[in-house]
């Protein structure tokens, strides 16, 4: 399945939108775009859709708007409409975009590669990167990625939702009533068996425990707060609510790690890796297993900076070993054109097109016009 970016697509619409002349109804059909694709139940997307289209194609002002977006969007929601990508966790690609920009300027130094060798070097050396940050990471034990912050917000946004709006409608569903909407929670029966490293160590539970009806799991992919919420009070100790650090299974991310390791490095001396693996594998162990006081924590932390020092300067010394080398046709000094960034910089004049996203009442109200249009009819 190939889907649309979110971010292009609403970029793309904001663009278009200037062809309706009537900044009025320039806004309000900005809003309606947002109410039709985040519209997560298929049955009502579909007459959302049809009455939408029909409504841009009947008025005047609207009408060169709905035929760039009947041409182009009304023949292929299942790429950009959420209620085409529930539970995906996928909605745009800006870390796909992030990470090619990193090895086009960063380790190809922003020039034209021919050479499949060079190429590979520098992919080799991404990987051994990104190896690299993921160990400081996780002995460091920061949070280390975008979506274990956003379950940490989460958790503490699901402490504030106040008890009485929780509804319990079977032994594994519950409602929770916001401002403008209800959403379902559901717990899944059977126990998750996976090796689930993300999750919430405070409420016990991965991102495979419930279901919401909400946005931010079914699209993002998040354990949201209605989810926390639900956990925390029903299944879980409420006395503690305090926000525990989230842990992620260290020996077994580690020992993956070092068995990746080896297969990277340019030695031939296997006894010596397996050597070194072993000792790894038991000072894991033995930091399980003891308390330390905190001289000893101070002299283990000065150890393993040593340790990490040595593979950073084998890591600089590689650099400056390896040279971009000349090709007959293409001029590798020459830089390569700079790859756009998501938004520029440079200050602009405000312009007519400028949209807002609309609110959560303003959705509902859309909804529930163009539904109603689409009845009389």
């Amino acid at each position: 399945m190939v889907l649309l970016c979110a971010w292009h697509i609403t970029r793309n619409w904001h663009q278009n939108l200037n062809k309706i002349k009537n900044p009025e109804k320039r806004k309000i059909v900005n809003k309606a775009l947002k109410a039709v694709k985040e519209e997560l139940c298929l049955e009502t997307f579909s007459k959302l859709m049809k009455q939408f289209i029909q409504e841009l194609l009947n008025d005047s002002d609207t009408c060169e708007f709905g035929k760039y977006f009947q041409q182009n969007y009304a023949k292929r929601p299942e790429k950009w409409a959420y209620c085409y990508r529930k539970g995906l966790g996928i909605n745009t690609n800006m870390y796909l975009e992030s990470l090619h920009k990193k090895i086009k300027y960063h380790y190809f130094e922003g020039k034209h590669v021919k050479r499949l060798y060079i190429a590979i070097d520098g992919l080799l050396k991404l990987v051994r990167d990104l190896i690299f940050q993921r160990l400081i990471k996780i002995t460091k034990r920061t949070i280390s990625s975008d979506k274990l912050s956003k379950i940490v917000n989460s958790h503490r946004l699901g402490l504030e939702i106040q008890s009485n709006k929780i509804e319990k409608l079977a032994d594994n569903e519950w409602k929770i009533e916001s401002n403008h909407s209800n959403y379902i929670i559901c717990k899944k029966e059977e126990e998750c068996h996976r090796l689930c490293n993300i999750k919430c160590t405070a409420c016990k539970i991965c991102i495979h425990s419930y279901t919401c009806s909400c946005v931010d799991n079914l699209i993002r992919g998040n354990i949201c707060k209605h989810i926390h919420k639900v956990a925390k009070m029903f299944l879980n100790d409420t006395h503690n609510e305090e926000i525990q650090e989230i842990y992620v299974n260290q020996n077994d991310i580690l020992k993956e790690t070092f068995d990746v390791l080896p297969c990277t490095s340019k030695s031939a001396n296997n006894d010596g890796h397996e050597s070194k693996k072993k000792k790894i594998e038991s000072i894991l162990a033995l930091i399980d297993k003891y308390e330390l006081t905190l001289i000893e924590e101070s002299k283990i932390h000065r150890n393993l900076d040593s340790i990490l020092n040595i593979f950073y300067n084998k890591k600089e010394h590689n650099n400056k070993k390896v040279k971009m080398m000349e090709s007959s046709t293409i001029n590798i000094k020459k830089k390569i054109e700079k790859q756009p960034g998501y938004f520029s910089t440079q200050r602009k004049r405000y312009t007519a097109g400028t949209q807002k996203n609309p609110t959560t009442e303003e959705v509902n109200n859309i909804k529930e016009g163009l539904l109603l249009n689409s009845q009389e009819i």
